[in-house]
């Protein structure tokens, strides 16, 4: 008996070391489904054109999809390219040597010259999801060596504009010094040996064991954070890929704790990826967090949507994400997935933290949808950006999104550096929050506005302005929906 338990005991201590060296995100999940697809041969043009121009250089912000094989040549005509920066070619499959494979289909010509006449960068997405394999690659000279070759190679062959690192599975070990000396040899390489070309890695949302997130970072020239898959097959409960807030574990929480050194020294070396997906699950009942009894698949959003109109759309203000359910009998089905308008909240929070851009797993799992690419250019597209700002600034306010549930993000631009005093009122004209004084700098200034726990309304955010120059009081009205 003693025996027994103690085997139990030895099981239970291990786990979260087994389950951190198995992590694993979607990008490995779905190419798991397709790793059999061939690409339907189309009549490709011959001669691959270099970038035309660089959009990158003059947006605001980036946007940069992946977009996988399985997704090739299908999804081309449902991409809008003016409102993306990037697009990573997923995926050429490093081996244990450095050799790299093409994906499916290669090359992508057609792709590759609309996206540069269109001022779009096509980035080489390199994976490897065999953590031996991936061990060898970080510590073997030679094996390093041979990939840094033949990803040179390749973005020279094929006019491209970059590469992006995607190891998965990695050893606890290898995840910090290692792999970051890794990534630092890389970078140095590509800047010396094919200039204005960048290098980076897509990493998890959450430091789950090993990671040095800040060293990573550094190590490259940005690093797409994989925003999603806190809830899939592995959850005993159902709940959202993505959610915004809730739990231990958030989007919120993945930018201003987990990644919060560098969103906070250096926020444009990162990108905050959302899913374009959602997992599906069968659940002892209907209600949010069930339990649950088995897990069906990874819905897109070109599915999800339609699906949530037939079923009915529903909105969890705990995770602010939306989701539907049904019964097939008497067994529950959960569908959970981000619509624009609970994607609104994880944009919001890259613009207002400053963030290089944000970007999604997958494009065209929207499918012919525009929901999104409308979304994006709401957000990202339009409106003035802080390099367009007059030389003098006139004192405003104003909020986003807005209506909204729980949480916006108010936009301050002051003529100066000045003190600001911040509160809230109902339409009745009593006190429901005070935020406080904070410093304002000039120029655009961003703080969070939490109304959770206040009832659906209108409501007053007053700003009491103290500047060198001026006193004035302006007053912004916002609309709490639940």
């Amino acid at each position: 008996m003693k025996i027994k338990l103690y085997l139990l005991l030895f099981i239970l201590s291990i786990m979260p070391s087994v389950m951190a060296q198995e992590y694993f995100s979607p990008h490995y999940y779905d190419k798991q489904l397709y790793k059999n697809y061939e690409v339907p041969v189309t009549d490709e043009p011959g001669k691959i054109i270099p970038l035309q121009w660089d959009k990158s250089a003059v947006a605001n912000y980036w946007v940069f999809g992946y977009l996988p094989y399985w997704e090739y040549p299908g999804g081309m005509s449902n991409l809008k390219y003016e409102y993306l920066t990037h697009i990573g070619a997923f995926d050429f499959e490093a081996d244990s040597l450095g050799n790299l494979s093409n994906p499916s289909g290669w090359p992508w010509t057609n792709l590759i010259n609309t996206a540069h006449q269109n001022g779009v960068k096509v980035i080489l997405v390199v994976t490897n999801f065999t953590n031996k394999e991936i061990r060898r690659i970080l510590s073997n000279a030679d094996a390093k060596q041979n990939l840094f070759s033949q990803i040179k190679n390749k973005i020279e062959a094929y006019q491209l504009d970059g590469v992006n690192i995607d190891f998965e599975g990695l050893y606890t070990a290898d995840r910090g010094t290692l792999l970051n000396t890794f990534m630092s040899e890389l970078t140095a390489y590509i800047t010396a040996n094919l200039p204005g070309k960048t290098t980076t890695f897509a990493a998890p949302p959450v430091n789950w064991s090993g990671w040095d997130f800040t060293g990573l970072a550094n190590a490259c020239d940005y690093v797409f954070i994989m925003g999603y898959d806190f809830y899939g097959s592995f959850s005993s409960t159902s709940g959202p890929s993505a959610p915004y807030l809730g739990g231990s574990y958030n989007i919120y929480n993945t930018i201003t704790q987990e990644w919060g050194n560098i969103a906070n020294s250096n926020p444009k070396k990162l990108i905050l990826g959302v899913p374009y997906f959602g997992p599906e699950f069968k659940t002892a009942t209907g209600e949010a967090g069930s339990q649950v009894t088995g897990f069906v698949r990874s819905v897109r959003f070109r599915e999800a949507l339609p699906n949530s109109a037939t079923y009915g759309l529903l909105f969890n203000t705990t995770w602010q994400t939306t989701w539907y359910r049904y019964t097939q009998g008497t067994q529950w089905y959960q569908a959970w997935f981000d619509d624009p308008r609970s994607s609104e909240f994880k944009f919001t929070l890259a613009k207002s933290k400053n963030l290089k851009g944000v970007g999604m797993w997958a494009l065209n799992y929207d499918g012919t949808l525009s929901d999104y690419w409308n979304k994006i250019r709401d957000i990202f597209f339009t409106g003035t950006s802080a390099g367009e700002l007059p030389e003098n600034y006139e004192l405003k306010m104003s909020s986003y999104p807005n209506p909204f549930n729980p949480s916006s993000v108010l936009e301050i631009i002051s003529p100066s550096q000045a003190s600001g005093k911040i509160t809230v009122y109902d339409i009745a004209g009593q006190k429901v929050r005070d935020l406080g004084i904070t410093e304002l700098s000039q120029g655009r200034n961003h703080l969070d506005l939490d109304m959770s726990g206040m009832v659906s309304g209108v409501y007053f955010v007053r700003l009491e302005f103290e500047g060198a120059q001026q006193s004035r009081n302006i007053i912004h009205k916002v609309v709490l929906s639940k």
